[in-house]
């Protein structure tokens, strides 16, 4: 279990890392979407004035207005693309991170029970559900704060898109760039806490699997594994 959880933690950090450093690359695609719709209403306006009783309209004047509202469309279209995709990618990610920390939280459920039944049946020293508690007691705070930053990463992921609001997308960037470089940071200590307490509770585990043998040797039992899947 140990081994899965770094490997399924190393990539979910990989990935963050990549979508962040996307997420940095294409900030400015952000302000430039925001000065293209700028500039689409205010061509709207200017189409509306132009059909104003009181205004003498020109033909030149309202194609060059309609031209120029047509490659700012033209250039805001892929913009908004490329800004749902970076958006669906950081979900992917989220979700993720989610199930890793969601993996280590369950994990230590079962094991912590796993082992209080065990040392009640054998008889064996108290002190191994005490340790196993106390790792999962330390490695639960860290799952969930990793769950909590990385929602927050995400939500803000949403405020930077500028297809769901290009209105003011633009001035989410830097504070969605700075959570996303230090949420990355913290999502990657969490992972590093929690696969120390995983180590940690493994080697109980194989410390109570030891004691169980040797009782079952002592009381001439045939042996057979009792060790949970990690």
């Amino acid at each position: 279990m140990v081994n899965i959880f770094r490997s399924l933690a190393l990539l979910a950090i990989s990935l963050l890392v990549i979508n962040t450093l996307w997420v940095f690359a294409a900030s400015g695609d952000v302000v430039r979407a925001e000065e293209l719709l700028r500039i689409i209403r205010a061509t709207d306006h200017e189409l509306r004035a132009l059909q104003d009783p009181r205004s003498s309209p020109s033909k030149n004047n309202a194609l060059e207005i309609k031209q120029r509202r047509a490659e700012c469309i033209r250039e805001l279209i892929p913009i908004q693309r490329l800004g749902d995709m970076r958006f669906l990618s950081l979900v992917a990610v989220a979700l993720l991170v989610i199930l890793v920390f969601s993996i280590s939280i369950t994990y230590f459920i079962g094991t912590s029970r796993w082992c209080k039944e065990v040392v009640q049946v054998y008889g064996l020293d108290q002190q191994f559900v005490a340790r196993s508690r106390l790792f999962k007691r330390q490695s639960f705070p860290w799952a969930l704060g990793g769950i909590v930053v990385m929602l927050l990463v995400a939500s803000l992921g949403g405020k930077v898109n500028p297809s769901f609001r290009p209105d003011d997308a633009a001035r989410w960037t830097v504070w969605y760039q700075f959570v996303a470089g230090l949420g990355t940071i913290v999502i990657g200590l969490c992972s590093y806490k929690q696969s120390w307490c995983l180590s940690a509770n493994y080697k109980i585990i194989q410390e109570i699997v030891e004691k169980v043998h040797r009782v079952r040797e002592a009381h001439g039992v045939v042996e057979r594994d009792e060790t949970p899947r990690t």
